[in-house]
């Protein structure tokens, strides 16, 4: 005995007739085993190690910046320095403030950029004397202003701050990812057919290559239900209004499931 849904196919035509095509799917799907697709699998592979990657390079680059500021904490020269140049930028919705000043080392003069806070770019004009300390043996590390115990013990403990906050972020990431895989799975083995209309398909966004695309189906209670979802590019375009696809739902809770296209997308039945 087979399963026969619909689902709307790249390229076609919106005539009132039929634009879909049949897939067939044996029955019963509880006797089916479902996997990711390989590239599910290597592409989740691949950022989880790009995340992992990239959480090491941050931290090292921060050990490096914590060094160096504990090394002026500790041998620092505080001089008088000029302010050259004061500058903003813009960068879309963002601003950054940035201050131009040389110091003299061994009668040589150091010229630096530091961006500061807008309190301090509204203190300094061009021309205003303003402390600097650099380390003598490399006149490349240099900060505005005196370095003490303060400033090193707050930079530590904003890395801090921020290596957690990224490693929760990544577990959330990771926690979501693995709990929509899952249920992608389940509905392919559990999950049984029925038939959705399209309702509404919204514009194409570029950044998720897709569309939003509201769907009504009926629940065993009579109840009908209106679900949302992303469609891949090609799976459901304008036009489509009306035409029924094939979507799973759950045993348990019919109101919870996915359309077939966005599963298989990710799974596949063995």
């Amino acid at each position: 005995m087979a399963s026969r849904f619909w689902f709307v196919k790249s390229g076609d035509a919106p005539p009132a007739a039929s634009v879909a095509s049949p897939i067939t799917l044996p029955l019963p799907l509880s006797l089916r085993e479902a996997r990711l697709r390989p590239k599910v699998r290597i592409g989740t592979a691949a950022v989880a190690t790009l995340v992992a990657a990239l959480g090491v390079v941050l931290l090292l680059v921060a050990t490096h910046h914590g060094r160096a500021l504990e090394r002026l904490r500790d041998g620092g020269v505080l001089v008088t320095g000029r302010v050259e140049d004061r500058r903003i930028t813009n960068s879309g919705r963002s601003r950054s403030r940035t201050l131009t000043y040389t110091f003299d080392h061994d009668g040589t003069a150091v010229r630096a950029v530091e961006s500061v806070s807008s309190a301090t770019f509204a203190r300094f004009s061009i021309g205003a004397p303003i402390a600097v300390t650099y380390e003598r043996a490399d006149p490349s590390n240099h900060r505005l202003f005196a370095v003490g115990e303060k400033e090193v013990a707050d930079f530590w403990q904003a890395i801090s701050i921020a290596a957690a906050a990224y490693a929760a972020i990544a577990l959330v990431a990771a926690a979501v990812a693995a709990t929509v895989f899952r249920r992608r799975l389940a509905l392919l083995r559990d999950g049984r057919v029925v038939p959705a209309t399209i309702v509404k398909i919204g514009r194409f966004v570029r950044k998720k290559q897709g569309r939003k695309v509201a769907f009504t189906l009926t629940a065993p209670t009579g109840e009908v239900v209106t679900k949302r979802h992303w469609m891949p590019r090609g799976s459901v375009e304008p036009g489509h209004e009306g035409q029924s696809v094939g979507y799973l739902v759950t045993p348990d809770d019919e109101k919870r499931g996915e359309p077939v296209v966005v599963v298989i997308g990710s799974c596949e039945l063995l």
